[in-house]
């Protein structure tokens, strides 16, 4: 944010700002934050109908394993018939291949919805040159930069994770530029999106680069202390992935079934639950392991999920336990990046740590076909295992062999986040200010 407020004027539009303005503070001196505008839900009819037609139309034009593995292992089970008829709707337009009529047909629409007079009042007011959407995915930000589009203010999207081009529903609108993570998130938005690579800027990953920022440092000691952990054992992280999706706290449960005292007395399990958990369930959900494991806790948890915001001590902890960590466990998760900027060994789950395993074969999928996560999983950087038993045992022969696996893991960063510098925020600054003709910058 300094690399950028040095040359323009900066107006932040963010949704927390209405529940957790104190977190804003420390911005206040760089650019000014207001709340997020209320939007108007769109109509059910016919809007959200061609809506997701066209989201049908598209996954079959690109035949994504992602797409169609979340459709016939998830969505498909709990479909209504209405649904699963705009599917055959979506699947026939793409067979007649008429289906980028109606994509260019909704995202007209999209472009034609007016704000209400308040929220333009305050866009003239900043009167910016160009507008940043941070996550092109999210339906709530499309109408401002549709918004800026149709007023010929030039647009940025950011492509906010790695697994956001293959894994979601189609982006509906198409802005002026892009800013992704990789080479590999460039070549994937060329091939399913059609965006032309002059209209793509590469910029690493900005959200990484408090790992290199020692201000939010702490030492051993002194971090563990205010966790409530032994300095005298190793750390094994357990991070949860979102309960949307599987119900990981099984697998933790389960992980501490086939652990020993013995195991006890070397090391220690800190759960780190996912940004979405509401950790008063978790306690519940974890109860009968509650003596071999440390919760970690967050203040905003008990906040709307779309009201949460990391403040600097929700920073300091993220940054401290991935720095800390002696093992990783996850479930397919973008945490392993985490850990593996650190050099820290990472155990995969490969299987639906729940009861009747419901999710099983996608969690397979996910390692052998999604486009994100299985060069990941094949690249040699971490320890994949099958079951419980399997997971302690590689847990075991990390903390005894920890630097196995480093060379794989220095490759995982290399394929997902290309640039490991910490300067991926000055960038993406740098990107968007030579994007604007009357600032010459270098």
């Amino acid at each position: 944010m300094p690399h950028l407020t040095k040359y323009t004027d900066v107006e932040i539009w963010a949704t927390s700002m209405r529940s957790n303005a104190d977190a804003w503070k420390r911005l206040e001196t760089l650019c000014s934050v207001k709340p997020f505008p209320q939007l108007p839900v769109p109509r059910q009819f016919p809007w959200l109908y061609l809506k997701r037609i066209a989201e049908f139309a598209f996954d079959f034009e690109n035949k994504l394993p992602s797409r169609f593995g979340i459709w016939k292992n998830v969505y498909c089970k709990n479909a209504s018939i209405q649904i699963k008829f705009l599917r055959i709707i979506g699947q026939l337009l793409y067979r007649l291949k008429i289906h980028r009529i109606l994509a260019r047909f909704v995202e007209n629409e999209q472009r034609r919805r007016r704000l209400a007079p308040d929220i333009v009042v305050s866009f003239r007011a900043f009167d910016p040159d160009i507008v940043l959407i941070m996550n092109p995915f999210f339906n709530s930000e499309n109408p401002i930069g549709c918004y800026a589009l149709e007023n010929g203010v030039r647009t940025v999207a950011l492509i906010p994770s790695w697994d956001n081009i293959t894994t979601k529903p189609k982006m509906l609108v198409r802005y002026d530029s892009y800013a992704v993570w990789s080479q590999e998130q460039m070549t994937q938005l060329n091939k399913v999106y059609g965006v032309p690579e002059k209209q793509i800027g590469i910029i690493g990953t900005p959200q990484y680069d408090v790992f290199f920022d020692d201000t939010y440092y702490q030492e051993r000691g002194e971090f563990f202390a205010k966790i409530g952990l032994d300095p005298k054992k190793k750390l094994v992280v357990y991070a949860l992935g979102s309960p949307n999706f599987i119900q990981e706290h099984h697998g933790i449960i389960s992980f501490c079934e086939h652990i020993t005292s013995k195991d006890l007395e070397y090391f220690q399990i800190l759960i780190r639950p996912h940004p979405v958990h509401n950790t008063k369930d978790l306690t519940n959900f974890l109860l009968p392991v509650s003596e071999k494991i440390i919760l970690r806790h967050s203040p905003n948890d008990s906040l709307d999920k779309q009201a949460r915001i990391q403040d600097d001590d929700d920073i300091r902890i993220w940054v401290n336990t991935m720095r800390h960590a002696d093992v990783l466990i996850n479930l397919v998760s973008t945490v392993a990046i985490d850990a593996a900027f650190f050099d820290k060994p990472i155990v995969n789950l490969t299987y639906d740590p729940e009861p009747n395993a419901t999710h099983d074969v996608l969690v397979k999928e996910i390692n052998e076909q999604w486009s994100h996560f299985a060069p990941i999983s094949k690249i040699g950087g971490i320890a994949n295992v099958s079951s419980p038993r399997e997971a302690v045992s590689a847990v075991r022969s990390y903390l005894n062999e920890p630097m196995r696996d480093s060379l794989g893991r220095q490759r995982m960063l290399d394929f997902v986040c290309q640039y490991t510098d910490g300067k991926c925020g000055e960038r993406f600054s740098t990107y968007i200010l030579t994007l604007l003709p009357e600032i010459n910058c270098n």
